[in-house]
C-alpha cells in the first residue's frame, strides 16, 4: 500500500495488539480517518492495508500474527458515461492546441489524464508514445492516433485539477455539460472499443487495466449491447 495510507493506520492504531483489533475496531477507525468516504475509498485506503499489512506478518511467520475476518464495505456498481464522438467533436474547437491534443491522445488510447500530462515530446516517436510512468507502474508503449502531433509549446497543463477547470471553460463555451477527462479519455476509449465489436479481454491490454474484473465491471455492459447487435444480425442471416 501507499505510505500515506500506512502513515494514517499507524497513528491511529500505535502500539495496539493486532488480536485487539477486529470488525468494531476497523469501524471506529473508519468513523474517525474517513467518516465522509465513499466504500471504495474505504476499501482501498483503510481496510486493504490492513489485511495487508497482517497476511504479511503471517507469511514472516511473525508471533502472534493472525487473521481475524475483517469485512470490506460493500461498494456500488460504477456508473460510467463515456463522452461520445459527436460531444468531443463538438468540444475541440473550444479547446487550445494543447488541450485539444490531450483529448485527442487520451480518447485513442485510454491513457489517464495524469499518465497523458507526463507524456513528454521526446516520448513521442517511431509512431508511438512512450508512456514512462502509469497508475499500475508498468511502463507502457501506445501507437500514436492517426495524425496526432505533440503540440508546439507543450500540453500547457502541470496538474489534471488545472485540466478539469480548462475543460469546464471549453464546455461553456461550447454550449456543451461538462465532461471530465475520464469521460473524455479513457471511459470514451473504451465505449469506442467495444461498440467496435472487440473483447473486454483485449480492452484490458489495450487500456492498461492490471484486472479484468474492473473492466467487467465498469465497461461490460457496453460490450453486452454489441453482443446483442450481433445476436440480432444472425437471425436476419438467410440460411
Amino acid at each position: 500500500g501507499e505510505k500515506k495510507y500506512l502513515t494514517r493506520l499507524l497513528d491511529y492504531f500505535k502500539e495496539k495488539p493486532r488480536k485487539e483489533i477486529g470488525q468494531q475496531e476497523i469501524n471506529d477507525a473508519v468513523e474517525a480517518l474517513y467518516p465522509n468516504a465513499k466504500a471504495s475509498t474505504i476499501n482501498r485506503s483503510l481496510i486493504s492495508p490492513f489485511i495487508t499489512v497482517v497476511r504479511a506478518a503471517i507469511k514472516a511467520e511473525l508471533p502472534g500474527a493472525t487473521l481475524r475476518p475483517i469485512e470490506r464495505r460493500k461498494e456500488s456498481k460504477p456508473v460510467v458515461t463515456p463522452a461520445d464522438d459527436e460531444h468531443i467533436a463538438a468540444l475541440l474547437p473550444h479547446c487550445s492546441e494543447g488541450l485539444a491534443a490531450l483529448i485527442i491522445l487520451m480518447t485513442y488510447t485510454g491513457l489517464r489524464t495524469g499518465e497523458a500530462l507526463r507524456v513528454k515530446r521526446e516520448d513521442c516517436k517511431d509512431g508511438y508514445v512512450r508512456v514512462g510512468h502509469t497508475k499500475n507502474g508498468e511502463p507502457r508503449s501506445i501507437p500514436v492516433p492517426t495524425d496526432w502531433h505533440y503540440p508546439n509549446d507543450g500540453f500547457g497543463f502541470s496538474t489534471t485539477q488545472g485540466v478539469g477547470r480548462s475543460l469546464r471553460v471549453a464546455s461553456r463555451k461550447a454550449g456543451l455539460p461538462y465532461r471530465d477527462g475520464h469521460e473524455l479519455g479513457r471511459h470514451a476509449f473504451a465505449a469506442r472499443w467495444l461498440s467496435m465489436g472487440h473483447s473486454i479481454k483485449g480492452l484490458k491490454e489495450a487500456g492498461g487495466w492490471q484486472k479484468l474484473a474492473v473492466v467487467d465491471q465498469s465497461h461490460g455492459h457496453v460490450e453486452q449491447t454489441a453482443v446483442h447487435d450481433v445476436m440480432r444480425e444472425l437471425s436476419r442471416k438467410k440460411t
